[in-house]
């Protein structure tokens, strides 16, 4: 082959596929134009897709640019910045070639190629898409990733009844168009999906619907074509510019049944009785009754202001009004002994007790009460003035924030049948058209979220987050996805055992409806202890043990240690994906017993519950380093976990975490369990060995793909070790540690995209990249989109 030097803007990105690998990296064409995105882009310093973006173009906007240049990857527009600067903001992937938006100008920045025979940028090779037609194209189309579009025109003429639909899914909507015997459909492309293959056209201009015209297995078309060719790719190429597959692998192949537990939540709080264990002392008269109500009931003992400790076994809302907070004593009556009203003037107390005062807003106290924090603190809409903190006088509680104020939590039920918004189902789409460009043949698809602290009670974004969960699933289930992973706090972990079980079965419930291989972590919320520590008084028959938790959320793919290299019933194993040479290391930064006895006299103390600090056994240390040792060395690793690690410095450029805002680094660490030595340090001890273990295992394999977490409930990133460590934001709205100190500006919205955040990794192990694609809220300083490994 020889370069035409003279033939520098000449062919199209179609054309360029097989020859734009002659053309240098950094190639540049001096060419205006105007390019209308369809999909979000970044806009960056340079032409290197590292860099953080500093320039946001959303779907519908246009850019006028001067100049494209081509990369090793990627074609770039560069433009001038309103401020002046030149940036640079990539809008296409060479092989196979996929573009996000609407060129004015389709010519790229690649020289054409001759031969013996001639010029070659235009002609067909032996693997291009589109040319292979009938059975045998169907032979082939198990190389051919689903998702896969060809453009091109021509005219469908039907022999069969066929019907339009929003998408490519069978089982997806209809919108309305139906195509009988001798009716025809003049299409713009065709589409391969869900063992179909789809002609994409327009209709009347309302937008683009689908039809399917052919049948792969077993093969049949729908009636006659005027332009022959099918949506896949001729002798077993799936396009990719990296060679074939391992083992011809056609990401999202996995497909699982899974049975629902049809969980719903309680309709009402209003009167439910929350099992607890504790003492109150009267500051004030109170009277007891047998009913929790002033209207009925017989009226018993009065109970006047003194220092008796009375027991009580249970709380409530009462019968009647429910403003009031009534304990439920020993005797099986009941003691108001607090407005809800009032919640925000509760009076923490640091006496031996770890108790608090309830009183009003005159500062008359009413009880002190054993227990550190009231259950109806985590209630709407008391959860407005939790733990009595405000935001600048405007009455928000510390996990609330102004766009769900005047809100109310609506429980969305868990369905097969869950369909997404129009608006939701074209956001997904753009999603799927990014995760599409730029693939190779070997990729493997995660889809990644964490920390939902999904809480059918507590706040309406606490119930929103299911929402959330079922669009991810909804993802997984219509597009190629290997891996679905929950990254731990799955629910919130402050209700009694009988509301916890019932969130955590409509949580594992949004992630079953997938139907893909899914893993769900271990995080410091799943197990209620909070619960069970702050509001029951240690009543352990309340706690939510790791073998209950594990039969709830129980992740059938994960090959997890048991008996005695897993004596907490902990959740760490590995799973291999399937048909590639990619293992998941899941670790669990919490293993210790369901209550771990603290202190001199081996007692049940505040630290002794797994809500509170990061923990590893010796035996899940000694496991990782066995699991390593015997790793084959072609597979590459891919390591996940609720929390990060210690041994990745912070505050350090370039090296080390970002410190967050925080004022000092040893302010950030305070708040890091794995940094927090006042604690355990033996705890921080093993966290810094799985560290160790790490990269001890990179330095001497190269094989590890990265490191992600959830926990700290912000974007983040690290290089250390020789490992590229992640954290990701909070799938929770109104928790995310990095969308906004003051909760009172509105940086989400209950029912808007960016209610959500959660992640698909694209791994390549051939081409040794990992990129990341957020659905919803991102921190643009932060979240990395791509690495190598």
């Amino acid at each position: 082959m020889t370069i035409d030097t003279n033939s520098l803007g000449t062919v199209t990105g179609p054309q360029a596929e097989s020859i734009a690998d002659q053309t240098p990296d950094g190639t540049r064409l001096a060419i205006s134009g105007q390019f209308t995105f369809t999909s979000n882009a970044w806009g960056r310093t340079s032409t290197d897709i590292s860099l953080t973006g500093t320039d946001h173009w959303v779907a519908g906007t246009t850019c006028d640019y001067q100049a494209k240049i081509k990369t090793s990857d990627r074609y770039w527009l560069e433009y001038i910045e309103t401020s002046g600067q030149t940036l640079y903001v990539p809008y296409a992937f060479i092989s196979p070639w996929r573009t996000i938006g609407t060129d004015s100008n389709d010519i790229v920045p690649v020289y054409n190629v001759t031969t013996d025979g001639g010029n070659t940028g235009g002609d067909p090779d032996s693997n291009e898409l589109g040319k292979v037609t009938g059975q045998a194209g169907a032979d082939l189309s198990g190389q051919t990733a689903d998702g896969t579009r060809v453009a091109m025109d021509g005219t469908f003429t039907f022999d069969e009844n066929a019907a339009g639909r929003n998408e490519t899914l069978m089982a997806g909507t209809k919108n309305g168009d139906k195509f009988g015997s001798g009716d025809q459909v003049v299409y713009v492309a065709k589409v391969k999906a869900d063992n179909h293959y789809w002609l994409e056209y327009q209709h009347y201009g309302q937008g683009t619907f689908y039809v399917p015209y052919a049948t792969i297995n077993p093969f049949r078309y729908y009636g006659e074509d005027s332009n022959a060719g099918d949506p896949v790719y001729s002798k077993g190429s799936t396009g990719g510019n990296t060679g074939t597959t391992e083992s011809g692998r056609t990401p999202g192949e996995i497909s699982q049944n899974y049975s629902l537990s049809g969980a719903a939540p309680v309709s009402s709080l209003n009167g439910y009785e929350f099992p607890m264990s504790g003492w109150v002392v009267m500051k004030n008269g109170a009277q007891e009754r047998t009913t929790p109500d002033f209207a009925g009931g017989t009226k018993g003992t009065k109970h006047y202001a003194g220092t008796t400790k009375l027991s009580y076994v249970a709380k409530t809302n009462g019968v009647d009004d429910h403003k009031r907070i009534w304990v439920k004593l020993t005797n099986g009556n009941y003691l108001p002994i607090a407005q809800l009203e009032f919640l925000n003037y509760i009076k923490r107390n640091n006496d031996s007790a770890i108790s608090m005062t309830l009183k009003n807003a005159a500062g008359k106290e009413y009880v002190q009460d054993q227990n550190t924090e009231q259950v109806y603190e985590m209630v709407w809409p008391y959860t407005k003035t939790v733990h009595g903190v405000t935001k600048g006088g405007d009455g928000f509680g510390n996990i609330v924030t102004g766009w769900e104020y005047n809100e109310t939590p609506v429980q969305e039920p868990v369905s097969e049948t869950f369909t997404p918004s129009t608006d939701e189902q074209a956001q997904l789409q753009a999603l799927h058209d990014q995760v599409e460009l730029g693939k190779h043949s070997d990729d493997v698809i995660i889809a990644y979220i964490t920390d939902t602290h999904f809480d059918s009670y507590a706040t309406p974004a606490s119930a929103r987050v299911l929402h959330s969960m079922q669009l991810m699933s909804w993802y997984a289930k219509t597009y190629p996805v290997d891996l679905v992973v929950h990254g731990g706090d799955v629910n919130d972990g402050v209700k009694d055992k009988n509301l916890s079980r019932i969130d955590v079965e409509q949580a594992v419930d949004a992630i079953k409806t997938s139907h893909r291989p899914y893993i769900i972590l271990q995080g410091n919320h799943d197990d209620n202890s909070g619960y069970v520590r702050d509001m029951a008084g240690y009543q352990e028959n309340q706690l939510l043990t790791n073998s209950e938790a594990w039969n709830l959320r129980n992740s059938p793919v994960l090959k997890r240690a048991t008996g005695t290299d897993n004596p907490n019933n902990a959740v760490f194993g590995t799973y291999d994906i399937p048909n590639s040479k990619i293992t998941v290391v899941v670790l669990d930064g919490f293993d210790q017993p369901d209550v771990a006895p603290t202190g001199s006299d081996g007692g049940m103390h505040w630290k002794s519950f797994r809500h509170g600090y990061n923990r590893y056994s010796p035996k899940q240390v000694s496991w990782l380093k066995g699991t390593l040792n015997t790793m084959p060395r072609d597979r590459k690793v891919l390591f996940i976990n609720h929390i990060a690690l210690n041994g990745v410095p912070i505050g350090v450029e370039n090296s080390g975490w970002n410190i967050l805002g925080a004022d000092n680094n040893d302010k950030y660490k305070s708040g890091l369990f794995e940094y927090n030595a006042g604690v355990d340090k033996s705890d921080v001890s093993n966290s810094r060995e799985i560290y160790d273990t790490i990269t001890t295992f990179q330095s001497q394999t190269g094989n590890v793909i990265g490191y992600v977490s959830g926990h700290t409930h912000a974007d983040n990133n690290a290089y250390s070790g020789g490992v590229q460590f992640i954290t990701q934001t909070a799938g929770i709205a109104d928790r995310g540690g990095d969308r906004g100190t003051d909760k009172s500006i509105p940086s989400s919205s209950l029912y808007g995209i960016d209610n959500n955040a959660w992640t698909i990794l694209r791994i390549s192990k051939q081409a040794g990249t990992v990129d990341q694609f957020r659905f919803g809220w991102q921190n643009s300083q932060s979240f990395k989109s791509h690495w190598n490994f």
